[in-house]
């Protein structure tokens, strides 16, 4: 898949409601409101904008796209910010 073919992929991807859930070194993790299923991963140049603005309960809207192994989803391009909102979330352990 050529780089043009992978953006239009990016920005055709199915979206999805959810919040910041983890924000590591370089990489995060969202929690989906739409859909059950584990927090998706997101690589920090996947962010579009400023990546310092994410927050531990920011309120975005991401795709979900197929990750590096078979069956595998990751959330990009991110972050379209609903509102600035944050979300109140558990601490689970992330």
């Amino acid at each position: 898949m050529t780089r043009e073919q992978e953006e239009t992929a990016k920005d055709t991807a199915p979206r999805e409601q959810g919040v910041v859930r983890s924000l590591k070194d370089k990489f995060g993790f969202v929690s989906s409101v739409d859909a059950e299923r584990d927090d998706l991963f997101f690589h920090y140049s996947e962010v579009r904008g400023d990546v310092d603005s994410l927050r531990l309960g920011t309120e975005l809207e991401f795709g979900v796209l197929e990750g590096p192994r078979p069956g595998d989803k990751v959330a990009g391009p991110l972050p379209s910010v609903l509102g600035g909102a944050t979300a109140r979330i558990p601490n689970n352990g992330c």
